[in-house]
């Protein structure tokens, strides 16, 4: 009997250790599973994570593209000013020139017919011929019979009088007319330049735009600012 109880015994012993590795078993499975809360905050952090990202390559796109504007325009408007540049030393010079070359024809009309009228005719047909010897119409002219004035009086009238479009006048009208064109087009591209800069600035300073150009050390573009000078009216005397 005694040798029954004890084999009963240690079934026994060995069944409850089953039991208690069981028990033991899924303490621990429990334990290593995740609860319905952890799924949840994990799940969140997830999408803010994947949102953060989408935003961050989103605004980093936009910044880039608005800055290129920026800078496209700024370097249209120095472009402008370029050729605003050139064509002020190019006409002006062209105009001072063309000035220098009518008032001299026009002052050597008035000397040939004083020449005419008595004057020592001889040296100052020379002289007029040494004066437009780069005039091939004055040339031509002048390089008929110099004892013929009338005749080479009327031609040399007549080159003045030829080209009516050639006048100072019109040549500074039409310098003027070139640099007013040239100061609405430099204009309308510092308008330009101002509102990009503007859209730029209100997506940066604006949230979320201003925690990614924090994190993306975006810069800082002003506006096109005047002298202050031009501010005050200035009227004309």
């Amino acid at each position: 009997m005694a040798g029954i109880k004890d084999s009963v015994s240690i079934e026994e012993q060995v069944y409850r250790k089953i039991l208690d590795s069981k028990k033991k078993f899924k303490k621990k499975k429990r334990a290593a599973s995740p609860t319905r809360v952890e799924i949840i905050i994990t799940g969140v952090i997830s999408i803010f994570i994947l949102l953060f990202a989408i935003g961050a390559a989103y605004y980093y796109n936009i910044f880039i593209n608005l800055e290129y504007n920026i800078q496209a325009n700024l370097a249209q408007t120095d472009t402008q000013l370029q050729k605003r540049k050139n064509l002020i030393i190019n006409l002006g010079t062209t105009v001072v020139e063309y000035t220098k070359h009518e008032r001299e024809i026009f002052t050597y009309l008035g000397e040939l017919r004083t020449a005419t009228n008595g004057g020592n005719s001889e040296t100052f047909f020379e002289d007029i011929q040494n004066k437009f010897n780069n005039n091939d119409q004055v040339s031509a002219i002048l390089s008929e019979d110099p004892e013929n004035w009338e005749k080479t009086l009327s031609g040399l009238m007549a080159v003045a009088e030829q080209y009516p479009d050639l006048k100072l006048s019109e040549n500074l009208r039409a310098f003027m007319d070139a640099i007013l064109e040239f100061e609405e087009s430099i204009a309308q591209l510092r308008m330009t330049y101002n509102s990009s800069v503007n859209e730029y600035s209100t997506i940066k300073d604006q949230f979320p735009g201003c925690i990614f150009a924090f994190l993306f050390r975006r810069e800082e573009y002003s506006y096109f600012q005047v002298d202050e000078d031009t501010r005050h009216f200035i009227p004309i005397e």
